[in-house]
């Protein structure tokens, strides 16, 4: 069986291998290819890069692949490049520290951040950029809670001080991911409408939002219990938890139980935090945490969380089928010519038409 299955790996590896060869990007001047796999040991990955020293269609290749949580990867350079001194060891060590967002290897992205933000000798307080990682990790998986347990965390940041986040969850119950996208320079807060985009093969009917624009009334309302301290909370979940609630509250009896609770609430209450985004920042303040003074907030003050699942489209041209396959470009550029011109012949304004094209060239500059 075995040895059927290590068969049946590589026959799935020369099949993509085939398409992978012409899938080639330029960066300034350097032509490469990256590919990224599940499940496949190193010498599956070796074998990928024979192939490509047989072809010599580009000046780098990079593959990787995840299994359990661990990631295998393998560089390799072109002998003009390698005599120019670039070294496939080199690469490596540049990337690995990118590829490291997995179980408990997330716990040393903060060490990585702060290694590479002093080897890149940036002007500014590596702390920020560790901040950033922390609270965007906790957002999606605290503040929006939708069903999705993050598993993987990518953070990317310029000399500059601007950064960039892309982390994938999971749903156990149907199997699919969701990927959020954060760019800081089109972020306007961390608690606030954050993501730059959200890829997700469906939208949930129901997700606790607390990073909605609409959850800000709900915000202000957590934190200001918080700050009133644990003793009352307590007393509100006490005597919450003979309440018959409605179904879209996604609350169990075991969420409402203050034994447990008193920790974190103590630990929430000593900083007095100034805000939300302090609040998620504090240890203990979990899913369970947060959706319990969510309920004591709109039971004592009113303030209702909002409801919304923030991916609001689905996937109009591929998809996760489980096979890698290059970008269709002419497929996309079909899709964007079309879209241009059904707004060229709307009986809209002109204003209107020229409001509307700029948005799509927001995101599709060749418009």
């Amino acid at each position: 069986m075995q040895g059927e299955n290590e068969s049946l790996k590589a026959k799935i590896m020369n099949a993509e291998a085939k398409d992978l060869f012409e899938n080639v990007e330029t960066v300034n001047g350097v032509t490469y290819i990256t590919y990224e796999t599940k499940n496949q040991d190193m010498n599956a990955l070796r074998q990928l890069a024979d192939q490509w020293r047989q072809k010599v269609v580009s000046d780098l290749f990079v593959v990787a692949s995840a299994t359990d949580g661990k990631v295998n990867m393998l560089a390799a350079v072109s002998k003009d490049k390698l005599e120019q001194g670039l070294k496939a060891g080199d690469l490596i060590k540049t990337l690995a520290p990118f590829a490291g967002g997995k179980g408990g290897a997330s716990r040393k992205t903060p060490d990585q951040i702060r290694s590479l933000a002093d080897a890149a000798a940036v002007s500014f307080d590596a702390e920020s950029l560790v901040k950033a990682s922390r609270l965007s990790a906790k957002v999606d998986n605290t503040a929006l809670q939708d069903g999705y347990q993050l598993y993987h965390h990518v953070f990317c940041f310029t000399r500059s001080g601007a950064w960039g986040v892309v982390q994938q969850g999971m749903n156990d119950a149907t199997s699919y991911a969701r990927r959020y996208h954060w760019f800081s320079p089109r972020m306007p807060s961390f608690v606030n409408e954050p993501h730059s985009g959200i890829a997700s093969q469906s939208q949930e009917k129901s997700a606790l939002n607390m990073v909605a624009a609409d959850s800000e009334a709900s915000r202000l309302a957590v934190t200001q219990v918080v700050r009133e301290g644990p003793r009352p909370l307590s007393a509100e979940l006490a005597g919450a938890e003979s309440l018959a609630l409605p179904g879209h509250h996604w609350i169990s009896a075991e969420d409402l139980s203050p034994r447990g609770f008193q920790k974190t609430l103590l630990q929430a209450y000593e900083p007095q935090p100034s805000g939300f985004e302090d609040l998620l920042l504090v240890k203990g303040m979990g899913p369970k945490a947060l959706r319990a003074l969510v309920l004591v907030a709109e039971l004592v003050h009113g303030a209702k969380p909002s409801w919304r699942d923030p991916a609001v489209y689905s996937f109009a041209h591929g998809g996760k089928d489980g096979i890698p396959h290059p970008v269709d470009r002419p497929l996309y550029d079909a899709t964007v010519a079309t879209l241009k011109h059904a707004i060229e012949s709307s009986k809209l304004g002109n204003a209107d038409k020229l409001a509307a094209i700029r948005r799509l060239a927001s995101f599709w500059p060749d418009v």
